[in-house]
Parts: structure tokens; sequence; C-alpha cells
């Protein structure tokens, strides 16, 4: 990973601000883009290292969002696909570099907490499981590149 992507994703994390160097003391922030995805909470994002860029999907502002963005390393790019993954928070995203695919687990859509299972391959979600991990919100997964596989750990509600 190039130390540009590095603070690419770094931007993209923080509200779209880098630091930027000066002399003398603690840089200043600036903005890097003036437009992307809208202020939300409770998204993931995830870096797709096939293909260079960080993907973010969902969260809330007022409404639950079911929106897929991608940061190139420069702006941001909405990506308008018939998605079958519907508005969602509290759902958990990580790589799965072995098989180059974005996975996302679970999440809740207004009182309901899912137990579905997705994955971005860059152009579409597809839908890859309904069953076996039981619904699940505020979890965590990881990719573990030494046994590839995604591992989940954490909240099972429903």
């Amino acid at each position: 990973m190039t130390r540009s992507l590095l603070a690419s994703i770094l931007a993209a994390a923080v509200m779209m601000l880098i630091p930027c160097p000066v002399s003398g003391g603690t840089p200043p922030w600036m903005q890097l883009v003036a437009t992307g995805p809208s202020a939300r909470l409770y998204h993931e994002m995830v870096y797709d290292a096939g293909r260079d860029r960080v993907v973010l999907f969902g969260g809330e502002n007022i409404d639950l969002l079911g929106d897929t963005w991608e940061w190139d390393g420069s702006s941001w790019i909405q990506r308008f696909v018939p998605s079958v993954v519907g508005g969602r928070k509290y759902h958990a995203m990580a790589y799965d570099s072995a098989r180059q695919r974005t996975v996302l687990v679970g999440g809740q859509h207004s009182s309901a907490v899912l137990n579905e299972t997705y994955e971005w391959d860059g152009n579409t979600w597809e839908l890859r499981s309904t069953t076996g991990i039981g619904p699940r919100a505020s979890h965590a997964i990881a990719y573990d590149a030494a046994r590839e596989r995604v591992v989940l750990f954490g909240r099972l509600l429903g």
C-alpha cells in the first residue's frame, strides 16, 4: 500500500481532511474534496486492495442509507447499482483478498436485526447467505489471511 493511498484512506475516515505540512509547529488541516457521500453515522468502510480503493456502504443520517461509494485516492464516486442490500446501520465489512470481494455482514434496518451476508465485486452486490450466523448488529469482522477466511466477533441480537 503506497504512502499516498494511506493518506487517502485517512482522508476518507476523517471527513475528507488530511494534514497540510507547514513550517513551524502543528500542521493545519485542509479540505481535500468538496463532494462525496452525505454526512452519516453507523456506516462501514473497507479498503479493497485488489482494486486500490476504499468502499463505503450504508449508515444513517435522518434515514437509513443503502448507497455504495468508492474513494479512489483523489475523489469519491457513487456507484449506482441495483442494490439488493437494503439500507442499514451497525453492519460490518471486511475485504477478502483471496477472493477479491468486500464482505458485508448483518446490521440493522429499522427495528429488525439482520443476518444476511453480501459480497461486493466492484460492480454488484450479491446475496451470499441468510442463515448460519444469526441476526447481528454492532459486531466486527476481519479477514484472516493465513486461513483465508472472514472471522466474525460479537453481538448476537434478535
